[in-house]
This record gives C-alpha cells, structure tokens and sequence, in this order.
C-alpha cells in the first residue's frame, strides 16, 4: 500500500467524461479502491448536460484526491483528452474512460512495471470486455492486445504496434507523463488514438501485465460502437465538416510523429519506406478516399426552368 501524498501524487489518472453519468460513480469508485493510492484523480467534464456535474462535485467532495473541472463548452474528445494531460501534476498518467472500469491492483502492477524498466514507456494490464451491466461480454472472448513491445529498434516497435493496435486498450495504461508531453498528443479525428500509441512506441518500450485488470465496456453509447459521423462530431463539435480522408491523414500524422520522434535518420528513414510499402497496400482505399473528395467538390447540378441542367 503507497502513502497518500496530496501535494505532490506521483500518478495523475484522468477522466475525460460528457454526458457519463450512467457509469461514472463505477469507474471512479473503481479508481478510489486502488491499492496504490499515491495519485490524483481530475475529472474533466465536457460542459455535461446530464448529472455528471452533481455526480463530479460529489465525489470531489468526498475524497481530497478527487479533482472536478467543467469546460465553459464542450472542446472535442481530444481536446478534452489534451486538458487532462495539460493539468496533470504527477510523474505518470493514465487516462480512464468513463465507462470502463479496473480491478483493484490494476495501477499498482503498472508503476511496478515502470519502476523496475526505466527504458519503457508504458506499462498496460490485459483487458477484460464487459457489457453494459458489467457481466463478462460474450464477443470478446480471452481478446489478446498484442501490444507487448520490448524490440530495441523503434522501427520494429512501430510497426509492430500498427500491426496489433486493434482495440488500442493501451492508451488506458500508465505512461510516462514527461514521454506523453513530448508527443503531439491525442488528434482531433477518428483513429488518433492508434496514431498516439504508435508514436509512443518510437520513445520506448511497452510492457503488457498479463493479468486481466483493465474492465472495458462495450455497450451501443460507446464513441467505437457509433458512426463514422458520429465520431468525428465528438472530436469536432459543431463545425462543418467535408469527406474524412482516414487513410491519408493517418499515414500523414503517423509520418510526422516519426520526424518529431527522437531516433537516428535511418531509423526514420526505414519507418518511412513502411508507411510508402503501407499505402501500397492500401492504394484501393487511398483512391477512393480522393475519388470521395473530389466528387464532394464538383457542385451538384440544379434544374433549369426548362427542365435542363446547370453546369
């Protein structure tokens, strides 16, 4: 058991939360029953139109660890994201959704991890799939993540880690908040998540506990269960938005994490040739992707009068 160390907690565990209140006394109760008890826990409320706000302040009030903040408007899931890791105050971070929970030791196995492993990164427990009432969920069965990356080359982790990154439950690990800061962080578009992860890999090693602590809850309010329009709303609230060019922009921002990224030429040189042997692979998608642009840029003609079409 870690001694509570209110001025100086040596992790920060976020939560990024709009319109939780569903399953938001779950997850933080799930957080305040650690075993490893030096940390913080901000709860960061997207402007909620829900009892999250009552629920937020509550616990706050309750726990000197708990932390609540409620944003004037809702800034977008990676906004959101982003604030949690602006405002942390401990050496590691961990984000929590909001709808996921974890098992008592879960934190305590991770800082363990990154204690005994100065070169890595992360540290990530194996996840359990739950539905909504929190009974083990049937389609997820003993799902593997994959993402155990100790190669010393970061080329070899990172592809490694587009090659399995899947459910990207590693981004719910504990990582290295300085590491973190030095990314460019969590985008605002579908997939960023895998984009981040893979960019962490570059900075150093990932370390899987394999012990099932991390609860995940699939249910049909998930941000993955909806559509692709729904996802990139959450991410960019209120704007107008044209076709959204996945493939592109991910081997763009993957591209420019490696030029950012602390490794030798050659090693972003041999990243860069997977990212070209990548669109290759991809070239269909990639083309229809341009094909759906370009077709949303030529005007939709309108009936004249008499019957005939403008140009």
């Amino acid at each position: 058991m870690s001694p509570i160390n209110a001025a100086a907690p040596r992790v920060t565990i976020g939560i990024p939360v709009y319109n939780g209140e569903t399953y938001l006394p779950a997850a933080v109760d799930s957080l305040l029953a650690q075993t490893y008890t030096n940390f913080e826990l901000l709860i960061s409320d997207n402007c909620s139109t829900d009892g999250t706000e009552e629920i937020g302040r509550g616990y706050a009030a309750r726990d000197s660890r708990v932390r609540y903040e409620r944003h004037p408007r809702n800034i977008g899931i990676a906004g959101n994201y982003s604030s949690l890791v602006t405002r942390a105050r401990g050496e590691l971070f961990r984000w929590a959704a909001v709808d996921d929970m974890c098992r008592p030791e879960a934190i305590e196995r991770c800082v363990t991890a990154l204690d005994a492993s100065p070169g890595t990164v992360m540290a990530y427990a194996e996840a359990q799939f739950i539905d909504e009432l929190g009974a083990p969920h049937k389609d997820f069965v003993d799902y593997e993540d994959g993402l155990h990356l100790v190669a010393s080359r970061p080329s070899d982790r990172f592809t490694e880690c587009l090659g399995h990154a899947g459910m990207c439950n590693p981004l719910y690990g504990v990582v290295r908040l300085e590491t973190l800061r030095r990314t460019r962080g969590l985008g605002n578009y579908i997939g960023s998540d895998i984009v981040l992860l893979a960019e962490l890999a570059l900075y150093g090693t990932f370390l899987e506990i394999p012990e099932r602590l991390f609860l995940r809850r699939i249910h049909s309010e998930a941000l993955s269960s909806k559509s692709n329009e729904a996802q990139q709303n959450g991410f960019t609230p209120g704007e107008v938005r044209g076709t959204f060019m996945r493939e592109w922009r991910h081997l763009w921002e993957l591209w420019r994490g490696v030029m950012q990224a602390p490794i030798s030429t050659s090693e972003q040189a041999r990243i860069t040739a997977t990212l070209l042997r990548r669109g290759r692979w991809n070239r269909d998608q990639l083309a229809r992707e341009l094909w759906l642009r370009a077709s949303a840029l030529v005007p939709t003609p309108v009936p004249l009068p008499d019957g005939r079409k403008s140009a």
